[in-house]
């Protein structure tokens, strides 16, 4: 994340929301939890907390499916979070177990 930050200058202040792999949703949890720095206020963590309250709905009912978890939290984010709209940037977070990690974004549109 520190990396992602230095490269495109943007702070978790441009995102209304983060998706992360889920194997299971508390590590994805404590890494919020990280990347919600002390320049954030309350009500930015608030809604980035909701939205991944949202993240994690369908991974909570149907479990980890290793690859497609990122893809499936996304879904849910996308399907049940009533305060996105066109323009909100949505950061992703994935990794493998070889210790390989990869963030990107996405920017929603209208339809």
């Amino acid at each position: 994340w520190d990396e992602y930050k230095k490269r495109y200058d943007w702070t978790m202040n441009d995102f209304a929301a983060i998706c992360f792999h889920l194997p299971y949703p508390k590590l994805a949890l404590k890494g919020l939890r990280k990347m919600m720095d002390k320049t954030l206020s309350q009500e930015k963590k608030d809604s980035l907390q909701e939205n991944f309250d949202k993240s994690i709905l369908y991974s909570q009912m149907i479990g980890n499916i290793y690859t497609g978890s990122l893809f499936l939290g996304l879904l849910s984010l996308l399907e049940n979070a009533e305060n996105l709209k066109a323009g909100d940037k949505i950061v992703l977070y994935s990794y493998g177990s070889g210790a390989v990690s990869e963030f990107f974004s996405g920017e929603l549109v209208e339809g």
